[in-house]
């Protein structure tokens, strides 16, 4: 079956039923993607904060915000630690929702197989 649909949707001849596999596909797609958006919400916020880890890690090595000089920037200090406090706070909750959320998204593809295999 598979192998038929990829035959059909990579054929050179342009049909309604190539047209209307392309379409079914899309509708697929766009709520498979309408499905899934809080996950991708939630592994975008994921990178979001393990980028603000490395900047606090490329900061922590520059030892002149230390002895103020350089920029002057007095306040510099206590933001990098609310961002600390902030990074080691919400990166594990951030985590814990995607992996959850990745496990509800494999239980319902998984039922949604096997009563898709069913009605075949």
């Amino acid at each position: 079956m598979y192998h038929l649909l990829i035959d059909i949707l990579l054929a050179d001849e342009h049909t309604e039923e190539l047209l209307a596999i392309h379409e079914k596909e899309i509708k697929h797609l766009k709520e498979e993607r309408r499905m899934k958006a809080p996950l991708l919400v939630g592994i975008k916020k994921y990178f979001e904060i393990c980028e603000e880890e490395k900047e606090l890690a490329a900061a922590a090595s520059d030892q002149s915000r230390l002895l103020g000089r350089g920029k002057r920037d007095p306040g510099r200090l206590l933001r990098e630690e609310k961002m600390r406090k902030r990074v080691n706070k919400e990166k594990p909750r951030v985590r814990r929702n995607s992996w959850l959320l990745t496990r509800t998204f494999r239980l319902i593809c998984l039922m949604y197989c096997d009563s898709s295999n069913k009605i075949s």
